[in-house]
């Protein structure tokens, strides 16, 4: 799944947004470590399950703790798990399902609540029935027409939801009412939700803009969501009234909080009655080094070459080809820089992102008319050449020979190909893929290497291909279910491709792939990356790190 997973080491609350409507509330700080991760508030409000990671070294994981909300009392679970993904009670507080990786590769676990081994029970992102009594999931979740819905507990019950999505999802349930909630995705960032009963049926439905991958809870009168703020690393959580009579949504939503994403699926959970959420109040520290990569393998990253420092919103900063040079953002504007030190140069305003090309030239994304500009810029004299307008957005692009431009759109399971003096689009479909996170070219512009998940989605192997520009074939070189994206795949000089991967909460491990089933492990970085370049002869780096530093507090009201 898109997702970043990253370790909690100290503490620090962020303001809380003014709800909408006027209520009594009450707050308090219910976790202190500073490490606390995805709270999940029993449906009764009294008990409060996190996650917490713990190293030994350069092996980390996940614990999951279960804390009484009367007593105060935590019980561990003894769970190990490298990622998780969510975490939700089941509705009589006996048990709780988690998404992650747990030993198996990503799947739904279930745990006791008093504790014990964690159980593989389905694929990722199942859910329980609103009675509990039934386990729910689908193995399609990748794009097409027809999304199948198993009923575990019923053998041989399956339904069907109709309807064109390149991502489907079963998102959560309505306590005390015959609804679920799934969500289609409607492309151009929004997706729609539906209400659905374990027939088929369908009740109301609502159409979200920026909702994060799986941030959609219950009440009993209301649906939930966490969706994408206005400024850069920030989320809101939204209360969508819900009427579990009739499975109808309310036409507008309220705004109950704004706050740092803490780079989670989900920073919220909230009680059957809808009177008690609990939030992961945090803040998303970052630093931008520039420095040699026996450094950076150490994790010892020196204090004189840390050139950038961040809050919420994430800095870049990515290394040239040949080591000489840097591509720094600071407060959403791009400049190149020695490695060594030196003056910068301002590229200029309005680039939305920035690659090194070569070790000469930049490639460059700006907000076009009509969907995105793409130019080569020269990194010494700022001329600009190869500007190509698209009518769509690209989420990644490659620059290649006789001025023409590969890119992805939103999910990216199509290349597409196009140059001046092509009159149409080149579409090149990336088989076993269900989502492309990154592209990159060779210098030659023959090949284009592609990462991202792959299939069955509900597995969320990653993956790495190569295409062939030639011919338009694509082959599979690797693919694992046992990690979680950290980036994406870089060409080296001798046609392999680096690639880092994050292997569990802080540690980052390195790879090359040769070719088909030819990996090497380099090592691992013991940190968490939000941003990773080397230099082709791999003896110099530029990493963005990151960590996430909050508690969770309880946020209980009534209504006026």
């Amino acid at each position: 799944m898109l997702r970043v997973k990253v370790p909690l080491t100290a503490v620090l609350a962020i303001v809380l947004a003014t709800a909408a409507c006027q209520r009594a509330e009450t707050r308090r700080r219910v976790t202190s470590s500073g490490r606390a991760v995805y709270p999940a508030l029993s449906p009764d409000g009294s008990r409060l399950a996190y996650a917490e990671p713990h190293c030994r070294g350069n092996a980390c994981a996940y614990g999951i703790l279960v804390r009484d909300l009367g007593t105060t009392a935590v019980r561990n679970l003894g769970v190990e798990a490298t990622v998780i993904w969510t975490m939700r009670w089941s509705p009589d507080g006996s048990v709780l399902l988690f998404t992650g990786i747990a030993g198996k590769g990503w799947a739904t676990y279930l745990v006791p609540a008093a504790g014990g081994s964690a159980i593989r029970v389905a694929p990722e992102c199942a859910i329980l029935s609103p009675d509990g009594r039934s386990l729910l999931w689908t193995a399609e979740m990748g794009r097409g027409s027809e999304h199948h819905v198993e009923v575990g507990g019923l053998p041989g019950t399956r339904f069907v939801i109709r309807g064109y999505a390149e991502y489907f999802m079963l998102e959560t349930a309505v306590p005390d009412s015959r609804w679920i909630i799934v969500r289609v995705d409607a492309g151009e960032k929004r997706d729609e939700l539906r209400a659905v009963d374990l027939t088929g049926a369908e009740g109301g439905s609502f159409l979200a803009t920026g909702l994060g991958a799986a941030a959609v809870l219950a009440s009993r009168d209301a649906v939930w969501l966490q969706v994408d703020g206005e400024a850069q690393g920030t989320v809101n959580i939204l209360r969508v009234p819900f009427d579990r009579q009739t499975g109808q949504f309310a036409t507008k939503a309220e705004t109950v909080y704004t706050g740092d994403s803490a780079g989670s699926p989900a920073i919220f959970s909230v009680t059957a009655d809808g009177r008690t959420l609990a939030l992961l109040e945090a803040r998303t520290e970052f630093g931008g080094w520039a420095t040699s990569m026996e450094d950076v393998r150490s994790g010892n990253l020196p204090a004189g070459r840390r050139l950038l420092s961040g809050v919420t919103q994430q800095p870049g900063l990515r290394i040239s080809p040949d080591g000489e040079r840097l591509l720094v953002k600071r407060e959403g504007r791009w400049s190149v820089a020695p490695f060594a030190g030196g003056k910068e140069t301002p590229l200029g305003e309005g680039i939305e992102d920035a690659r090194w090309n070569n070790a000469a030239t930049l490639r460059v994304k700006e907000k076009g008319p009509r969907g995105s500009l793409l130019s080569l810029i020269d990194a010494l004299t700022g001329a600009r050449s190869a500007s190509f307008e698209l009518t769509e957005a690209a989420n990644d692009f490659v620059s290649l020979p006789r001025g023409r431009w590969a890119w992805i759109g939103e999910w990216g399971t199509v290349l597409n190909v196009q140059g001046p003096d092509d009159k149409a689009v080149r579409r090149v479909p990336i088989p076993g893929f269900t989502q492309t996170i990154s592209l990159d070219a060779t210098a030659d512009g023959r090949q284009v290497g592609v990462f991202g998940y792959g299939e069955p989605a509900a597995d969320s192997p990653l993956a790495v291909s190569v295409i062939s520009l030639d011919d338009g074939q694509v082959r599979l070189w690797w693919s694992d279910t046992g990690y979680d994206d950290s980036g994406g795949a870089h060409w080296l000089p001798d046609g392999s491709l680096l690639l880092p991967v994050l292997e569990s909460p802080g540690i980052t491990g390195l790879f090359r792939v040769y070719g088909p089933g030819k990996v090497k492990k380099l090592g691992v970085v013991p940190r968490a990356l939000a941003d990773f370049t080397v230099s082709q002869d791999l003896r110099r780096s530029a990493v963005v790190t990151l960590s996430v530093v909050g508690d969770i507090w309880l946020r209980s009201h009534a209504e006026k």
